[in-house]
């Protein structure tokens, strides 16, 4: 049986169109500072880690950039949902709607 591997294509750099030069670095924060997960809670500081795009760096240009899965995309606004949410709260709260 001669199968392919399902290899992942490097996107393109956005700055200078070339896919041939694109080399992966990673997230920024590979493990997470315990002080956030202090401050914002489990759920929150899981959802934050999941947004956050993947860091490629283009050898052509020397400029980074970063690509975003469908699943953190979903993650990022899911985040933004539950932030917006517990601020309108806070103001409600506050302000007494």
């Amino acid at each position: 049986m001669n199968r392919k591997k399902n290899v992942k294509k490097a996107p393109e750099c956005p700055h200078c169109r070339s896919s041939t030069s694109v080399k992966y670095i990673g997230k920024r924060y590979a493990v997470y500072p315990a002080g956030c997960v202090a401050m914002i809670s489990l759920p929150f500081a899981a959802l934050h880690q999941a947004q956050q795009p993947v860091i490629y760096s283009c050898e052509t240009c020397e400029k980074e950039f970063g690509v975003r899965s469908w699943i953190a995309s979903m993650c990022q606004f899911i985040l933004f949902v539950l932030l917006a949410t517990i601020g309108l709260v806070i103001l409600a709260v506050f302000f007494g709607f």
